[in-house]
């Protein structure tokens, strides 16, 4: 284990309610890593999930696997804001982060700023990711609610020749140029 693990760990806990939520967390940490010692097949509960709040795309990648055939078969559409504080309950306490993302773009998702805001309402140690292409015509106005407020990483997908991910570090001092 490396020191920037530690550290990330040591403030996940500080910031977990100091309560039975708190006996979870190590309890998951504990067996995380006994059954990786162990080199067990047994799990323990994910420290990571990746949420996806909408399969809908506002554009076609080459590189999408909703480009192929198996891709414009599945349906589309998005989880509701209930269906998402479910996962978001059954699972907070154990978690070191959440990836907001998936097979769409997710701020074409209504409700994303009430999905992050419940997460932090949880647990404000929780690391949030999104990810985006950040193309949408209001793109700006949806993220700025979130700036700052509870989002912890945003990366931007873009494409050009390549696929480039662009991973920013959001701060309280971070704001756009108008």
């Amino acid at each position: 284990m490396n020191a920037r693990r530690i550290k990330k760990a040591i403030r996940r806990i500080s910031l977990l309610p100091k309560n039975k939520y708190l006996y979870k967390y190590l309890i998951n940490k504990v067996k995380h890593f006994w059954y990786k010692f162990r080199k067990s097949t047994k799990v323990a509960y994910p420290q990571t999930i990746m949420l996806e709040l909408t399969n809908r795309c506002n554009i076609a990648c080459v590189t999408c696997p909703r480009e192929y055939e198996y891709g414009k078969a599945m349906a589309q559409g998005t989880i509701s804001v209930n269906q998402a504080k479910k996962v978001i309950d059954e699972l907070w306490c154990r978690l070191d982060s959440i990836g907001l993302t998936g097979m769409g773009e997710t701020f074409l998702f209504k409700e994303i700023e009430e999905v992050v805001n419940y997460i932090k309402s949880k647990n404000r140690g929780i690391i949030i990711s999104v990810s985006t292409n950040a193309v949408l015509p209001d793109f700006i106005e949806r993220v700025k609610p979130l700036i700052g407020k509870n989002l912890t990483l945003l990366r931007l997908q873009s494409m050009t020749r390549l696929i480039m991910i662009f991973t920013i570090r959001l701060s309280l001092n971070w704001r756009f140029k108008n």
